[in-house]
């Protein structure tokens, strides 16, 4: 148990100055949303959806479902269809003291630190530090993420672009190692995605898939997948709560509208 201490306070103090940079080269990225006051984007609902998140924890309706002031005041099932796990973290954050505006602002900066930092893990430890460093940073830098910030106001995709480079680096880990700890990794990240934005989970399923298989030929642990095949279970059980009203409640709500125009 020393032993392993020891080693992973060595990789952290190794690893922490490549943190502190990239968590100090994205601040320019946020930096105008310090400013006071809102800022203009599409999606100008952002703080409302706070607001009814924490009216949920107000009257102990958790998981939140139905929200009281949406839909001409007469109520809504906003949180039965919409992700709403960036909504939980903001309402959690809104406890801790901070106004609504401010946790939208707070969340749009936190996705930007915290994709960057899960590219910085996925490469980094594919190519090394510096190849991470850099990873992190084109993933910060490209454009579409302005886009998703200061245009669309997208907070549900643009979280869901944290997840990505988790759940590749949870597969990885997990086939490279074998560890049960990558297992649970692997089933948060896998969950967090499914309760951010199951569109961009439908995406991004090939792509894991294909990801998962490369490593599994790679590393000649193809007998192995059932360690795979647990944690995406597991990942779905973690977000079933809200996945499982989607799939069968979805006849009471215009899911048409998804795929047309």
């Amino acid at each position: 148990m020393k032993n392993f201490l020891k080693l992973l306070k060595k990789i952290s103090q190794k690893r922490l100055f490549w943190i502190i940079l990239i968590i100090a080269t994205t601040v320019p990225t946020f930096s105008t949303l310090i400013r006071p006051g809102f800022f203009p984007m599409h999606d100008d609902l952002q703080a409302f959806r706070i607001y009814e998140m924490d009216k949920c924890f107000s009257d102990f309706q958790i998981p939140c479902r139905w929200v009281p002031d949406a839909g001409y005041q007469y109520g809504y099932p906003q949180f039965n269809y919409y992700p709403p796990l960036p909504y939980y973290i903001g309402e959690l954050l809104h406890l801790t003291g901070f106004q609504y505006i401010d946790v939208v602002k707070i969340l749009f900066a936190l996705g930007f630190i915290l994709s960057a930092l899960a590219m910085y893990l996925l490469v980094g430890d594919l190519l090394g530090n510096f190849p991470g460093f850099v990873s992190a940073m084109l993933y910060t830098y490209v454009p579409y993420k302005a886009v998703d910030v200061y245009v669309r106001g997208a907070m549900s995709e643009f979280w869901a672009l944290v997840f990505y480079p988790l759940i590749f680096w949870a597969v990885y880990k997990l086939i490279k190692t074998l560890k049960p700890k990558y297992i649970a990794l692997l089933a948060l990240s896998l969950g967090g995605l499914l309760t951010t934005h199951l569109l961009m989970s439908m995406i991004f399923a090939l792509p894991a898939i294909v990801w998962a298989v490369y490593w599994l030929i790679k590393e000649r642990k193809f007998k192995k997948i059932s360690k795979v095949v647990v944690g995406v279970l597991l990942g779905v059980g973690v977000a079933a709560f809200f996945i499982l009203p989607v799939i069968f409640e979805r006849r009471y709500a215009h899911t048409e509208t998804l795929t047309m125009g």
